[in-house]
């Protein structure tokens, strides 16, 4: 998989331009400085931005520069309650020595591709309920007017039968106790018999 990363920046002077960058996103990284309190105070209101561009995205906050902790304005206690309080993953990071950093992506990856392939399954199931349903009534349908077809069919030859015993009975009678057996007209096809056949 190929990750594609967008840094806002965080500066709000950009703001109406970092939307279009960050908009349909699949997955997002909060991250404040440990030295910096005004981006620690600012993680609310971009999730709030985020929150409105694309809902229901998988997010991580992270603490940067944990390595400036003691000379730091933000303490490790203040980030993990802040994630807490958002009900998100907590990562503390250093970038400058590489700590966490692939722990972040590989974590934001895999909440992705499980989103994903959730959302593919529930879409999939919505697909065959609704096809479901649609075989259903056409069976329904097909069946009734196969019922009637039956009993329209079956009507037509109880008639036929008793109009074709009548005549026969009619034209075998000669005399009283003398019976003539009848025999079928004279094929005029040729001697070749013709089949027809409806399918549906």
């Amino acid at each position: 998989m190929t990750l594609m990363l967008w840094d806002t920046a965080g500066q709000e002077e950009f703001d109406s331009i970092t939307r279009t960058y960050y908009r349909g996103a699949g997955a997002c990284v909060l991250a404040f400085s440990t030295t910096d309190r005004d981006s620690f105070a600012a993680i609310k209101d971009w999730k709030r931005k985020v929150d409105d561009e694309c809902p229901d995205i998988p997010y991580c906050l992270i603490q940067n520069k944990i390595d400036l902790l003691e000379v730091g304005d933000v303490s490790l206690a203040e980030g993990e309650s802040l994630a807490s309080e958002l009900d998100i993953p907590f990562y503390k990071t250093c970038v400058k020595d590489n700590v966490n950093v692939a722990e972040v992506f590989k974590l934001l990856t895999s909440k992705f591709i499980e989103k994903r392939d959730s959302d593919r399954t529930a879409q999939v199931g919505a697909m065959e309920i609704g096809e479901m349903k649609r075989s259903k009534s056409i069976e329904g349908s097909s069946s009734s007017n196969g019922n009637n077809r039956r009993v329209d069919k079956g009507e037509k030859n109880k008639n036929s039968s008793s109009s074709s015993s009548s005549s026969s009975s009619k034209a075998a009678v000669k005399a009283p106790g003398v019976y003539q057996v009848g025999r079928a007209d004279k094929q005029r096809t040729g001697g070749k018999k013709k089949f027809s056949c409806t399918m549906l």
